[in-house]
């Protein structure tokens, strides 16, 4: 296993990176080029933080149609990279046929998988066999204090197993990542502002294209509120005035490319504060 954590100068560089989407239209292929792609496998996590962009916390279960999306949206779209994630991806026992359609699908696209590591060192054999026949690499999205004793055992079983050629980098979050809402005493997101366009300006987030079922939404926070929403797990108070809207995949390639580089805010942002940058809290809980 080549295993590297990324230093703090570093991930900055590297969040940066993933922050950055070029959209394009392949006039050959007729599809629309992406740099990324975010694709979420499961709603559930094994972690219960409070600053999680996807609101795993108040959320539950796997997301359905999963294949029929990936196929569907195979014939809209071209991405560089495609970034497979959850809630806690691993929790989802389909993962290995995951990872293996979309290597079919998506045959020039990289896969990088994000998880919080908590269940590498356990994982079957099935599973590293895909990511291995898969070409894909892994990312540690570390919210627990100990996360370096839990990347030692997942090197050890790795050793133990002979699994090599294998890039798993670790990126610490434990202390460096900001909550994005205020709360109320319910312990619901709160609207930070009225006026969502000076937030999406300076908005973190708004090139983090995620596919969830028939739609592409802008950001995963997007998709994140509308599952909320679904769920019926929503503040009340707010539910009147949000408008989340992903683009389907029955669009043509413009009018995808032309949503996904539109410089209009949504309702939606206005629940972020600006820059994501509330204040910084160290809550990475175990269910």
């Amino acid at each position: 296993m080549k295993y590297y954590e990324i230093e703090k100068d570093e991930g900055n560089a590297l969040s940066s990176r993933i922050l950055q989407n070029a959209v394009s239209i392949d006039a050959q292929q007729g599809k629309v080029f992406v740099d990324k792609i975010e694709i979420p496998v499961t709603y559930a996590c094994n972690l219960q933080c409070k600053h999680c962009t996807v609101h795993a916390p108040y959320l539950h279960g796997h997301v359905p149609d999963l294949f029929s999306s990936l196929r569907i949206w195979s014939e809209k779209l071209l991405p560089k990279m495609i970034l497979v994630l959850g809630g806690e991806p691993l929790l989802n026992p389909d993962l290995p046929q995951i990872l293996e359609t979309i290597r079919r699908l998506y045959s020039s696209s990289d896969i990088l998988l994000i998880t919080n590591g908590l269940l590498l060192a356990d994982a079957p054999s099935l599973f590293w066999d895909a990511i291995i026949k898969t070409g894909t690499r892994i990312t540690i999205s570390a919210h627990l204090e100990n996360y370096k004793t839990m990347c030692e055992k997942i090197d050890a079983k790795l050793e133990a197993d002979g699994i090599r050629d294998i890039e798993i980098y670790c990126e610490n979050f434990y202390d460096s990542w900001a909550t994005l809402w205020k709360y109320d005493s319910n312990n619901f997101p709160v609207l930070e502002s009225q006026v969502p366009a000076p937030i999406f300006q300076e908005c973190l987030s708004k090139n983090c294209f995620t596919l969830h079922g028939d739609y592409l939404y802008r950001c995963n926070l997007m998709y994140g509120l509308k599952m909320l929403q679904e769920q019926c797990r929503w503040n009340p108070k707010i539910r009147a005035m949000e408008t989340i809207a992903g683009i389907g995949h029955w669009n043509t390639p413009e009018q995808i490319a032309a949503y996904l580089t539109s410089e209009n805010c949504y309702n939606a942002c206005a629940y972020c504060t600006p820059n994501h940058q509330l204040e910084v809290e160290k809550c990475g809980q175990l269910c």
